[in-house]
């Protein structure tokens, strides 16, 4: 207040010393002649104009408020995290503050023992006096090696296979247990960068009183400084306002069912992949709301689907909540799951597809605060003052090469409607993806494991129309907010394979 309003009160001062203005005004760098009031200024134009003649002649009047701003952000902050808690609490009670999350622990692994690997295998190998080695590659903690004999006498060739070494781990980071994260050490190969986990601990729940904060009707700000999207109904699937009748369930799976068997004739997979909104995977720091249902509409799809149809259906909303005990699966500050929860979609698709996965704990990967933020835009939200968010890049299958690829994917810089790659994979097979913003944290990982894959806008489908006619899997993808418009995206494949 007091920085707002001082400029008026100065303002008396100024005008009875004009000249003491004129310092002011060099002080601060202007050399322009001062805004005067229009004689014949119109009523629409007044206030346009007042404030202009204002602003010239109450000093450092921009300043101030520019200092307003930034004061009222250093405490935005502070508040949140300090003065509104204790005034919650003080109005509310504490709440239930430091209950744990117990569910989501992993099941301990039984690891093979070391002494269980493979012993060396020797093939007619004869005495050691006739034998000159000609080749050997030695073992490593990836891959074995092995040894390639000559014997003297003979000319014949043998071969020793050397087993795969021991992992030499080490402790990269150790995370205490805290509102954000669970508590967890983390411990990486020094050859190969190979991670596992252990020593799990239970993230701390907030359970007290905390209201929503709206941000221009399209964010609300959750705990812990998390950002949600509200708009596109977004809430009424949290809170589970929107479910699915019988008829609609049945709908929806007849649906699924139909291109699946187009599919099937001529010899296609097709995987139908809705993408949990942020909401369902970080309920943990959600504003206080009642009856908020454990299963949602498409929790009961899935349920639906896996008992009247063969159709491959994925909602991995417990996938998803599962991993984000090694990392976050979705970005803070923005809308989208990061890398990880791409990652962790992508291996359920192959799981449907019986292909083979890979564990999410045993990659190589390292962060950045390099991260995708919509949110703060969308919210007009001042970013000064929230905590880094990170950005987690995967070390997958770096031994495949991209051989070419058409069309950008960066869903913080932008991204093209049709995306096209061919790569040196072994497996031949043809992919197209039909999906939303979603679709390319996935690109990074499919396109090392088809020979072809393609990448398209859902509602682009026509750009891709040959490609599917030629693939071999088809995957439509959709954020749940938008699963409706799957609809269309099935109708519009069925048409171009029918013709």
């Amino acid at each position: 207040m007091i920085v707002l309003i001082a400029p008026t009160y100065l303002w008396r001062e100024v005008e009875k010393n004009p000249k003491k203005y004129e310092v002011f005004t060099k002080e601060i760098g202007e050399n322009r002649a001062l805004k005067e009031m229009s004689e014949d200024v119109t009523i629409k134009d007044y206030s346009k104009e007042y404030e202009e003649y204002y602003s010239d002649r109450a000093p450092f009047r921009n300043y101030l408020i520019s200092l307003n701003q930034r004061i009222n952000t250093g405490l935005e902050i502070p508040y949140k995290n300090a003065i509104q808690p204790a005034l919650l609490k003080a109005f509310y009670g504490a709440g239930k503050n430091e209950s744990k999350m117990e569910v989501y622990l992993p099941e301990e692994k039984e690891e093979k023992k070391e002494e269980e690997k493979k012993e060396e295998v020797i093939e007619n190998k004869p005495s050691e006096a006739t034998l000159t080695e000609k080749e050997r590659k030695e073992p490593t903690c990836k891959e074995e090696g092995y040894v390639v004999y000559v014997n003297e006498e003979t000319g014949e060739e043998t071969k020793e296979v050397l087993p795969q070494i021991n992992h030499e781990f080490e402790l990269v980071e150790e995370i205490a247990a805290s509102y954000t994260s669970y508590g967890k050490k983390i411990y990486e190969c020094k050859t190969c960068h190979k991670r596992k986990f252990e020593d799990f601990e239970a993230k701390l729940v907030d359970e007290s009183y905390f209201p929503a904060i709206n941000h221009d009707g399209m964010v609300i700000e959750g705990r812990n400084n998390w950002l949600f999207f509200t708009g596109d109904n977004t809430l009424g699937y949290y809170l589970g306002t929107n479910l699915y009748n019988e008829e609609m369930l049945q709908q929806k799976t007849d649906q699924m069912q139909r291109l699946k068997e187009v599919c099937k004739q001529q010899g296609k997979e097709v995987v139908f992949l809705v993408a949990p909104n942020k909401e369902e995977i970080y309920s943990e720091y959600m504003p206080s709301y009642d009856n908020v249902p454990e299963m949602t509409r498409n929790d009961y799809l899935a349920e639906y689907m896996g008992r009247h149809s063969s159709a491959k259906f994925l909602f991995p909303k417990e996938e998803l909540k599962k991993a984000k005990m090694y990392y976050d699966t979705y970005y803070a500050y923005d809308t989208h799951w990061n890398n990880i929860g791409a990652f962790v979609a992508t291996m359920q698709i192959y799981e449907k597809l019986g292909m083979e996965t890979t564990d999410l704990e045993s990659l190589p990967v390292t962060k950045s605060v390099d991260v995708a933020a919509g949110l703060f835009g969308t919210g007009s939200i001042n970013s000064a003052g929230y905590p880094d968010d990170y950005e987690y890049y995967i070390d997958y299958k770096p031994e495949i090469t991209i051989l070419s690829e058409q069309g950008t994917y960066d869903i913080k810089g932008g991204y093209d409607n049709y995306q096209k790659n061919e790569s040196s994979s072994e497996n031949f097979s043809k992919i197209v993806v039909l999906g939303d913003s979603f679709r390319i944290g996935m690109i990074p990982i499919i396109r090392k494991d088809f020979k072809e894959s393609v990448f398209v806008q859902r509602q682009d489908a026509e750009l891709a129309k040959e490609d599917i006619k030629n693939a071999n899997v088809i995957v439509i993808e959709t954020v749940e907010r938008f699963d409706y418009q799957m609809d269309a995206a099935i109708d519009a494949v069925i048409s171009y394979l029918e013709e």
